[in-house]
């Protein structure tokens, strides 16, 4: 865990009071800045570092008179555990009527930690946050009458409140780590107590530092609509059989000798083929007969071109 210390209050005001008959002046802190330095040396930590006047012999809460908190202002008790921190409060006052005898002039804060569980665990470190405080210090503003110091709680720009915290009033500047790799306000450091009250709480989980994840909307997955399938038209077109009848040319007759007939090769003889011309009255002249005769194989003649027709056609 990185050590964070950081300081989130108002700037400081001393607020000036004057008294009835004008018997005296007060003074009252409300929230103060500068703050000192959080303490680091934690071996020689508390009373090796002065915090302490050797004139003070009481411990703890004793040290301050009557020591009284309160939550925005509200209702004031006597210890930080009876109160509740959590949000929405804004902020936390202490305020008290003196010290002991012999205690006068020491430093008094109100610190807040980065706390790893919402209870006190002694195993975790707790990192200093923000402090409002009054000392002796050098340029810090001194502890006087009527005391008060008020710890702001709520995010601040740049520094937002943890989920868990850790809110201590003790004795001197604050340290930077309350735990194992620091030391403690009270009896744990084995010296002095320095603890006057404190508050742990929070809510799990106890993150550090506070992350806040912003969750982008689900987002759909696109899908890919198929591919358009058109259907192939496959157009068949009927082949046409366009079959054309073998024309035979039959020659006149007149072309071939008497006794033939005009046939695919040529003329050729008919034979067993005999005409007989009927008579009617006279005799018939030679160009009769041989008219008749043409007539016949020319008769021949198509009947032989009609079988030649025939038998092609069938072929095909």
């Amino acid at each position: 865990m990185s050590t964070r210390v950081s300081r989130m209050v108002s700037a400081g005001v001393l607020a000036v009071a004057v008294a009835v008959g004008g018997a005296g002046v007060a003074s009252a802190q409300t929230s103060n800045d500068p703050s000192p330095t959080p303490i680091t040396d934690f071996a020689n930590y508390p009373l090796g570092l002065g915090i302490i006047p050797p004139s003070c012999t009481a411990e703890g809460p004793e040290v301050v008179v009557n020591e009284r908190f309160s939550v925005d202002g509200g209702p004031e008790v006597t210890d930080l555990r009876r109160l509740n921190l959590l949000p929405p409060a804004e902020s936390v006052t202490m305020r008290w009527d003196g010290f002991a005898p012999g205690c006068e002039g020491i430093g008094v804060g109100l610190s807040g930690k980065i706390a790893g569980s919402t209870i006190f665990d002694p195993n975790i470190d707790q990192v200093g946050d923000r402090t409002a405080y009054c000392g002796p210090e050098a340029g810090m503003i001194p502890c006087t009458a009527p005391f008060e110091l008020t710890l702001f709680l709520g995010d601040q720009p740049g520094d937002p409140m943890p989920p868990c915290y850790q809110v201590d009033a003790s004795l001197g500047p604050p340290l930077a780590i309350v735990g194992p790799s620091g030391s403690f306000y009270g009896i744990l450091n084995g010296q002095f107590n320095m603890l006057i009250s404190a508050w742990n709480g929070g809510r799990e989980p106890c993150g550090v530092p506070v992350t806040v994840t912003t969750l982008a909307p689900p987002t759909t997955p696109s899908t890919t609509p198929p591919p358009s399938i058109s259907p192939t038209s496959a157009s068949i077109s009927p082949t046409s059989a366009s079959i054309s009848p073998t024309s035979a040319s039959i020659g006149s007759s007149t072309t071939c000798p008497a006794g033939q007939t005009m046939g695919p090769a040529g003329c050729v003889a008919v034979a067993g083929v005999t005409a007989t011309i009927p008579r009617t009255g006279a005799a018939s002249s030679a160009t009769s007969g041989a008219a008749g005769v043409l007539l016949i194989l020319a008769g021949s003649a198509l009947v032989v071109g009609a079988g030649t027709i025939g038998r092609r056609a069938r072929r095909l």
